[in-house]
């Protein structure tokens, strides 16, 4: 939701916008947008790549999160999703998270590889 000074002076409800992900994210990426900072862009941009990250990670398609972005982006999204589930107590799902981030950095020494 979007409110303001504009919407307190005008005393006008709040902008109900839909959720940006999947589809709506690429169709209205705010990094490709008009922005009134534009020293704003670049944690923008990385907002919405790790939003773009993530949802390759829920959707449990690492591979092309690694194909699309760089190795040590991803494994910042995960260790942050890691530490979402330890603040959760859901330590099974951070568990599988840090296997992920430990997976791409054995690769990266060249003893195995990634699915």
């Amino acid at each position: 939701a979007l409110f303001g000074t504009r919407e307190l002076k005008l005393r006008e409800a709040p902008l109900l916008l839909a959720p940006l992900q999947g589809d709506m994210l690429q169709n209205c990426n705010p990094a490709k947008g008009q922005l009134s900072k534009e020293e704003d862009r670049p944690t923008i941009e990385r907002h919405v790549r790790e939003v773009l990250i993530a949802e390759f990670v829920r959707k449990d398609q690492l591979g092309r999160a690694l194909e699309l972005y760089e190795e040590e982006n991803v494994i910042e999204v995960l260790q942050q999703l890691a530490d979402v589930h330890e603040g959760q107590c859901q330590y099974s799902m951070q568990m599988d998270l840090l296997v992920k981030v430990l997976e791409i950095q054995r690769k990266n020494l060249g003893h195995d590889h990634v699915d």
